[in-house]
């Protein structure tokens, strides 16, 4: 079956259906199951949501869509933040106002020293090389992450420096399967596209992945007064197509 450059509607998810093997008609059909954006997203962990509603809060600031929160070994959100580079610092603990300002870091400013190995470090985005250093520093068991970002590639092989880093390296966890991972990607290039729509973060993004990147064309577009539940339902469809397609379809 011919498949056209980028992935279509829902439509062409079932017709692609007909075609493929029982095993991918049966992954077909889970994703078919949850094209509704209301059930999916209330079936999400918390801590998933949480990081969508704080990259939205950056987006709408001015500063880079990207949200992280921690979990303590119950699964209880202990703390949170989100990228603040272009605004104000948080009432509490962390930064604003400047580059170093990510989620992470204002995140982790929230933990007092000691050894957390049962807590988890969610974030929107894949942790860059300064975020995932802090979650070392911090001590933090595991680090789990919505998106891959493509310009930090190679972040993983920092483990490799020596034995002690490896050694106390935190479980790194991602990026996630689902239509959520796509659009936790999608929603990073949305800045990029409003900031600079032919920089050279813009256009490396859209090179790494051109489907995610027109979904993240459409979601840009969209008026200031939408909300994040308004602007991923105007995309779900191609938000689950993708994802089927990551997923071997």
């Amino acid at each position: 079956m011919a498949r056209p450059a980028w992935p279509g509607r829902r439509g062409w998810i079932r017709d692609a259906w007909t075609h493929r093997t029982c095993l991918q008609r049966a992954l077909c059909a889970r994703l078919l199951r949850v094209d509704d954006f209301v059930s999916y997203w209330s079936d999400l962990p918390a801590p998933w949501r949480r990081c969508l509603h704080l990259a939205w809060e950056s987006l709408s600031e001015g500063s880079v869509p990207v949200g992280s929160v921690i979990t303590d070994g119950s699964g209880a959100i202990v703390a949170e933040g989100r990228n603040r580079a272009f605004g104000d610092p948080p009432p509490g603990p962390g930064l604003g106002g400047t580059y170093v300002a990510h989620a992470e870091i204002n995140a982790l400013a929230s933990l007092p020293p000691g050894d957390y190995p049962d807590h988890t470090i969610w974030s929107s985005l894949e942790p860059c090389f300064m975020c995932s250093a802090a979650i070392f520093h911090s001590h933090v068991g595991t680090a789990r992450y919505a998106a891959a970002d493509p310009l930090m590639a190679g972040v993983s092989d920092l483990p490799d420096i020596n034995d002690w880093v490896r050694s106390r390296w935190p479980d790194r966890v991602g990026p996630l399967a689902g239509p959520l991972g796509i659009a936790a990607g999608a929603l990073h290039q949305v800045w990029h596209l409003r900031r600079k729509p032919e920089g050279v973060v813009a256009v490396t993004l859209r090179d790494a992945d051109p489907g995610i990147a027109e979904v993240a064309v459409r979601m840009a577009a969209s008026g200031p007064d939408t909300t994040l539940a308004q602007t991923l339902g105007g995309v779900w469809d191609d938000l689950v197509a993708l994802a089927w397609l990551q997923d071997g379809g």
